[in-house]
């Protein structure tokens, strides 16, 4: 599994200095991957049937958690969504600390060499569709291995890439 995401992964350019693309073209081409990549992990492992999910932000590890198993991978924070519709950034959250935003500011840099305020802006208004193509694109130029929505309570979405995953079976 690990070999196919990989290969998966690898067939989509994921240098951020992807010059010959227009950028939204590019935010486009990183959905299409992420979706892609969501329905293999899903085959795979389960994603998105899980029982429940925990993050640990001081380790930067999230944890789905099934019937049968658990499964951890390192975790990074792309942003929020507010009730209200607004998108707060990652790379400069006040609840988001050290490296589970490492990959935000990653994007960031994408934001400031294209001139996309939307990216370069530490909150925007945003529909939850738009996010999730900004969470794939951060996915794509942190080379994750899938995304995650995840409700923060009080009607906050928190937006997140994870990376490797390790898979332990219940005893």
């Amino acid at each position: 599994m690990k070999k196919y995401i990989l290969a998966l992964i690898s067939s989509l350019p994921l240098s951020i200095n992807a010059s010959d693309v227009k950028p939204e073209d590019f935010i486009q081409q990183s959905y299409k991957g992420l979706q892609e990549i969501s329905e293999v992990n899903s085959k795979a492992w389960g994603f998105g049937s899980e029982q429940t999910w925990s993050v640990d932000f001081n380790n930067g590890k999230i944890l789905f958690i099934f019937e049968d198993k658990t499964v951890e991978a390192d975790v990074q924070v792309v942003g929020t969504m507010s009730r209200q519709g607004t998108f707060m950034w990652g790379w400069d959250h006040p609840s988001v600390k050290g490296t589970p935003s490492e990959h935000a500011k990653l994007v960031k840099a994408y934001g400031e060499k294209n001139k996309l305020d939307e990216i370069t802006t530490r909150i925007v208004p945003m529909s939850e569709q738009r996010a999730w193509e900004l969470t794939a694109l951060t996915m794509r130029v942190g080379e994750n291995m899938g995304a995650y929505r995840g409700n923060a309570g009080g009607g906050t979405l928190v937006y997140m890439t994870f990376g490797e995953i390790t898979i332990k079976p219940k005893s």
